[in-house]
């Protein structure tokens, strides 16, 4: 979290350096606004600045009323922001596959340029890299349902608009709709940078794979219902003979027949 907000400031020319010690940290979480922190924007904001929070010193300062009147969620996350603590932990890649899942949260694409306000120009960079995101899409076999322009502005301002659609997607057909009806929410706008992030993702799944599947496990099924049948002593044979009709089964036809008793039931 420090990072990625000290990465932010003193620019285009400056550097920002926080030392590693805890003075340090708490000295440079002191005055920081909490808008400067990823993951709290103006909805967020508006809450805290009711609550008397303005920085995120005054997060610990109000720890009382943040604790009481926020989720448990948000409290910790706020809490750990005014100790100037982030997540430092991260997913392995593919770990979430074995459900069905990609081993991420989210996949992006975005390009920095020389100032940009053309409406048709903006269009064509947001088509651009819409086809650069379907193609690192398709190369992972993923597909989204939550898309997020993000917008830099010359000022070095970053504004990030998100849509959740109905279904999931993955092509550029299906994704540059969305993405340009918020593009055009923001216009005029003078940017240099611009990107678009899919997430809530999951892996796309392949009827033939899926299909080739079933007929394996089918099949394996077969020989395991006909083996077991075929180890069975006699008696234990005509005991399910008699219990199904009485009705003789050949040595050939033991394992379908079998099969198909037990769905009939």
């Amino acid at each position: 979290m420090l990072a990625k907000v000290a990465s932010d400031m003193n620019k285009p020319n400056g550097q920002a350096k926080v030392e590693a010690s805890r003075d340090a940290v708490m000295a440079f979480v002191h005055d920081l606004p909490i808008r400067k922190i990823p993951g709290i924007g103006k909805v967020s904001e508006q809450t805290l600045n009711a609550l008397d929070i303005n920085t995120c010193s005054q997060v610990i300062q109000q720890r009382a009323y943040v604790a009481a009147l926020l989720s448990s969620i948000s409290c910790n996350f706020l809490l750990s922001v005014g100790l100037g603590l982030g997540a430092t932990e991260h997913s392995s890649r593919g770990g979430g596959e074995d459900n069905g899942l990609p081993g991420r949260k989210g996949i992006s694409c975005e390009r920095t340029f020389s100032a940009m306000s053309a409406p048709a120009a903006l269009e064509q960079m947001a088509d651009t890299l819409v086809q650069h995101l379907a193609a690192d899409m398709a190369a992972e076999d993923i597909e989204a349902k939550t898309l997020t322009l993000k917008l830099k502005t010359t000022d070095f301002h970053i504004r990030t608009r998100a849509a959740t659609l109905p279904n999931y997607v993955s092509t550029a057909a299906q994704m540059l709709p969305p993405i340009s009806k918020l593009l055009k929410a923001e216009l005029p706008v003078e940017i240099r940078l611009m990107g678009v992030r899919g997430s809530n993702l999951r892996k796309i799944q392949k009827q033939g794979a899926i299909s080739a599947a079933g007929s394996k496990l089918n099949a394996l099924q077969r020989m395991v219902l006909q083996g077991r049948k075929q180890q069975q002593p006699r008696e234990q044979q005509q005991q399910q003979q008699q219990q199904y009709g009485g009705q003789h089964l050949q040595d050939g036809q033991q394992g379908i027949e079998w099969h198909d008793n037990e769905q009939q039931q």
